[in-house]
């Protein structure tokens, strides 16, 4: 890997560590590191977690090892991808640990822009910013990337989809494939969770609760490809859903009020048949529901220049907010039986297990 500085020394302390898990896309990997050896800061070390890795994946990322002293490679089999983050995170030298998916594509200012950020907050701790659609997408990613970059799909969540205004943030407006950190949050003891889903959000729950200081920055985003099929997406919708309340569970700082309201829309169509019959007055908030995203669809489909995407996004708003809602409510109905279980005499869930 090479930037446009001068190479250092391995034994030179990096000024960011970039910690990718990966365990079997290769392809995706190596496109994650060709952005990042394309940095213009070459100061960085990239460590590289193989959480139970295929025989190729092993040997891609050693290969680069030999080649390239800024990269480690580090296996830790049998571990949650949350266990594996920890791990790289305490092999990382530098003060800002840069937390990366495997299969995210990286501009060649990000580094310097994470940098620059950190330098003119310091008093912030964690720095993320946004990951958006590839424009080589196909349609179906391009129309599901837009739907969560709208107000109206995703609601408060929106700056981890869109590039909106710089500012003091919170956990809901960051994500985990493109998230920073200072080396000082760990040394503090918070780590990130064995949870599978809504480990970062529990993470950052827990770093607010003690006084730590989030930052959003626009300019800091990434291309993260969207799921190209409908069940593909259904089932990443439910795993938000589900990892929303996991953080609830585990990190109650990171409640608000706002992740129910897919909830109360699928609970009130539901209860739709019976409140028609008290009053016709029932019909009215599905009304100004489906206008919002017929509002939303068609703006989306002007700004795009595709018409024929306007009888399509309708579908895809509605499912994006009901699997969600799904996704929130079994988890957190099962947690809280759970909870009762323990209190009877049961035992806690491992929040593993699914």
């Amino acid at each position: 890997m090479t930037g446009t500085e001068p190479q250092t020394s391995s034994t030179d302390v990096p000024l960011v560590s970039v910690v990718v898990v990966a365990s079997r896309r290769v392809k995706e990997l190596s496109a994650c590191l060709d952005g990042l050896r394309d940095q213009t800061v070459a100061r960085h070390e990239v460590v590289i977690v193989l959480a139970g890795a295929t025989s190729e994946l092993d040997t891609m990322a050693t290969e680069l090892g030999r080649r390239d002293p800024r990269v480690q490679v580090v296996r830790c089999r049998g571990r949650s991808p949350s266990a594996a983050r920890n791990v790289g995170a305490d092999q990382a030298r530098a003060e800002v640990l840069y937390f990366l998916d495997d299969d995210v594509e990286i501009p060649p200012h990000a580094l310097a822009e994470l940098l620059k950020t950190f330098a003119a907050h310091p008093e912030v701790d964690v720095v993320g910013g946004p990951n958006l659609t590839p424009p080589n997408d196909p349609e179906l990613a391009q129309m599901i990337g837009e739907v969560l970059a709208s107000p109206v799909g995703s609601g408060l969540a929106r700056p981890r989809y869109a590039r909106t205004r710089s500012g003091p943030a919170r956990e809901r407006h960051l994500i985990l494939c493109n998230l920073a950190v200072r080396r000082s949050v760990f040394a503090s003891g918070i780590r990130f969770p064995a949870l599978f889903g809504g480990e970062e959000n529990s993470l950052m729950g827990t770093a607010t609760a003690r006084g730590h200081r989030f930052w959003y920055e626009s300019k800091l985003w990434v291309y993260h490809r969207r799921r190209h099929t409908l069940r593909g997406y259904a089932e990443q919708l439910y795993r938000y859903g589900y990892g929303r309340a996991l953080a609830i569970r585990y990190a109650p700082h990171t409640f608000h009020v706002s992740y129910f309201a897919p909830v109360a829309l699928l609970t009130y169509v539901s209860s739709l048949p019976l409140l028609r019959r008290a009053t016709p007055v029932a019909w009215v908030p599905l009304g100004g529901y489906l206008g919002a995203v017929a509002l939303a669809s068609l703006e989306i489909s002007v700004r795009r220049r595709r018409p024929g995407w306007l009888p399509l996004l309708p579908p895809v708003f509605v499912m994006t907010h009901a699997i969600y809602a799904a996704g929130l409510a079994v988890t957190l109905a099962r947690l809280w039986a759970s909870s009762d279980a323990e209190e009877g005499g049961g035992t806690e869930p491992n929040p593993e297990a699914r």
